[in-house]
């Protein structure tokens, strides 16, 4: 019900605007559940996860993976999702607490399990061994004139008639000078270059 006692739209309420998409407004502007600074990735023993925890049956599922499946009966900013978005600082809270006490791997795992959407966070590091970018084939190694085998990737989106490719690796410094200054008619002794 809104403020006037009328249903509101499906979702009003959750907007980015929050209480202030409301005339005149009802709460705070800003979608709490969004702004809370305990929104993930959460960290773990050994690196950070992505989760979503949103709907009852993924609480009632994800408390109970925990031990904890009484709080959606003695908590009532637990109860429902209407709750759990107005304490979203609490439920997030909660959330980094949990998961802090398992690996990465063992919560996908488990959470796997029970059907909750789950993924690890990858530093910069991992990406190369990450399964689905191997999977996609999304680096490529390429032969570099000068510097040798390089790592490269791929154009991330494949096109059927007109496929994106790589073929003509990142120039050395000044490699194309003259090459260009010929294009805008300028003499190479014109441009104070250096002879490459």
């Amino acid at each position: 019900m809104t403020h006037s006692g009328s249903r509101a739209p499906r979702g009003a309420d959750e907007t980015a605007m929050g209480g202030g998409a409301y005339v005149p407004p009802i709460g705070p502007m800003g979608y709490m559940r969004l702004l809370s600074r305990y929104r993930g990735p959460y960290p773990t023993a050994d690196g950070y996860l992505s989760i979503v925890v949103y709907t009852d049956a993924q609480w009632r599922a994800f408390t109970q993976l925990v031990g904890r499946a009484d709080i959606l009966d003695t908590d009532p900013r637990f109860k429902d999702i209407a709750s759990r978005n107005q304490h979203a600082e609490v439920i997030g809270q909660f959330l980094a607490e949990v998961l802090a006490t398992r690996t990465t791997a063992e919560w996908i795992e488990l959470l796997r399990q029970v059907d909750l959407p789950a993924s690890p966070v990858n530093g910069i590091d991992d990406l190369p061994d990450d399964p689905h970018l191997k999977a996609i084939n999304l680096f490529e190694e390429h032969e570099h004139p000068t510097e040798g085998r390089v790592k490269l990737t791929r154009f991330p989106v494949r096109f059927a008639r007109t496929p994106a490719t790589i073929r003509r690796l990142a120039p050395n410094h000044g490699e194309h000078t003259r090459e260009m200054m010929a294009e805008f008619g300028v003499q190479h002794t014109d441009a104070r270059t250096p002879d490459w």
